[in-house]
């Protein structure tokens, strides 16, 4: 039998975190705050088009017009 498929392992970038840091976005960013919720409650607060489905987010997307809501 062949070995089950793995996902890489990688080492974190850690000029990319810090560049996410200075942002206000990012896993460093959570540790700082001591973020009690998980990381999709995070991104979810921070997305503007978070429960924005169908037409009318592609109409904000492809428009332009993000900040008219």
């Amino acid at each position: 039998m062949k070995k089950a498929p793995t996902c890489p392992k990688h080492k974190p970038n850690t000029k990319r975190q810090e560049a996410k840091q200075k942002k206000g976005v990012g896993q460093l960013i959570m540790k700082e705050k001591k973020f009690k919720d998980n990381e999709a409650g995070w991104a979810q607060r921070l997305d503007p088009l978070f429960k924005i489905k169908g037409k009318e987010r592609h109409r904000v997307l492809k428009g332009g017009k993000l900040w008219s809501l």
